[in-house]
């Protein structure tokens, strides 16, 4: 009888610990961010309007202060193409000049704007919406992009 008892004591122990493990390391839900939304009704994500040039600029000048100013937040980027191209997985890219003659704003599409990316061409003065993701090594990288009209 003491075995028994002991078997289902250990069970019992088993059980809350899992529980316990479970609601440690289980799905949490996403935290929801404030950042980037106006006050009122409607909830609109802010939009920051920023030329290509002082987008990159602020970047190499301060990356920490640029990330707090940018990344991650919808940008209105103001530039000039200067390539236009794909990644090795097929995904569509505009560079837009900067002051710098080396590096850009590699601004990424979806797919789904491969044929108006193909209406584009180099020269050509575009305003892009995008998300920027900080600075990789040359260029700074800009991702779900569309063209605004």
């Amino acid at each position: 009888m003491k075995k028994i008892l002991k078997v289902i004591g250990f069970i019992f122990l088993g059980f809350i610990a899992l529980i316990i493990l479970v609601a440690i390391i289980g799905p949490k839900e996403p935290k929801q961010s404030n950042n980037n939304q106006t006050t009122g009704a409607e909830n609109k994500v802010e939009e920051i309007s920023v030329s290509a040039e002082k987008l990159y600029s602020d970047y190499k000048n301060n990356p920490v202060s640029a990330d707090n100013l940018y990344k991650d937040k919808l940008l209105k980027i103001n530039g000039t193409i200067s390539n236009i191209g794909k990644d090795i997985l097929d995904n569509p890219y505009v560079i837009l000049s900067s002051d710098d003659s080396i590096g850009g704003v590699q601004c990424y599409f979806k797919n789904q704007f491969k044929e108006q990316i193909a209406t584009l061409q180099k020269g050509q003065r575009v305003v892009l919406s995008c998300k920027t993701s900080g600075q990789v090594i040359l260029d700074l990288l800009a991702k779900e992009c569309s063209v605004s009209k």
